[in-house]
């Protein structure tokens, strides 16, 4: 592996990450907003694990 391809490996991995961040975020919002998981789910196309992992973090 050079290291020009760890390095946009590290840049892909660190982008998953913001995405998911931004996503539970998101999430966290609606559901302050008090959103049902249903919609929760179209809008921002989360499962109801992902949705359920944030309210238990609320």
């Amino acid at each position: 592996m050079t290291l020009l391809m760890r390095d946009q490996e590290n840049l892909e991995k660190g982008r998953a990450e913001g995405r998911a961040l931004e996503k539970k975020k998101i999430i966290l919002n609606m559901l302050q907003e008090g959103f049902d998981t249903a919609r929760i789910m179209l809008l921002a196309d989360a499962t109801e694990e992902e949705i359920e992992s944030c309210r238990a973090n609320m």
